[in-house]
């Protein structure tokens, strides 16, 4: 079926470890501008950007923080993932929700990144948990998909095991994998 308009989807959930809410109401209870500049600029390290798109990459001074989460803002939905009691920035959830042409379910494609400092600590499989479950309730959501590299079997792990299966496309670049999810039948 195919797709007609775009579709926020206001997605925001709290697992146990985690809270995941839109990066602007996050940004709002923030009274230091530059202390969020600065944490973006931890999280998206050159570990952490890697396989990721030029604009995405070098984001090492405070101002490139800024534009960096004003152009991801503008390009999806951006989440940001908070971690423990402190509620720690550790990384960014990345929405783009699409309607299905003649209906009210959402097709949502999905990216995250993480800071390294989490991974190995069971982050990524809490939060694309997390993100599931908020589909399954949500009542509206068709699908959830994604592109991985073919490399970071630790991802396509975590997609695996919430449920995640391969997609085949002849029209992804080479090292890439689509992962999809689906909860209601087009």
């Amino acid at each position: 079926m195919s797709q007609n308009s775009s579709a926020k989807t206001d997605c925001e959930f709290t697992t146990e470890r985690l809270l995941v809410e839109s990066c602007e109401h996050y940004a709002a209870k923030m009274s230091d501008e530059t202390a969020f500049a600065e944490r973006i600029v931890s999280i998206v390290s050159p570990e952490v950007t890697k396989a990721l798109p030029l604009g995405w990459q070098e984001v090492d001074t405070v101002q490139k923080a800024r534009d960096w989460i004003r152009a991801r803002n503008e390009d999806s939905e951006v989440l940001a993932i908070q971690y423990g009691p402190q509620s720690l920035l550790v990384g960014f959830l990345f929405l783009n929700g699409e309607y299905l042409s003649g209906s009210n379910l959402i097709d949502i494609r999905l990216g995250y990144l993480l800071a390294e400092e989490t991974w190995g600590k069971g982050v990524g499989s809490e939060l694309i948990k997390g993100l599931v479950d908020w589909c399954a309730n949500a009542g509206n959501v068709s699908s959830i998909s994604g592109g991985v590299e073919s490399s970071n079997i630790a991802s396509m792990r975590v997609l695996e095991k919430n449920g995640f299966t391969i997609m085949t496309t002849a029209e992804l670049p080479d090292g890439m994998i689509f992962m999809e999810r689906r909860f209601r039948a087009d």
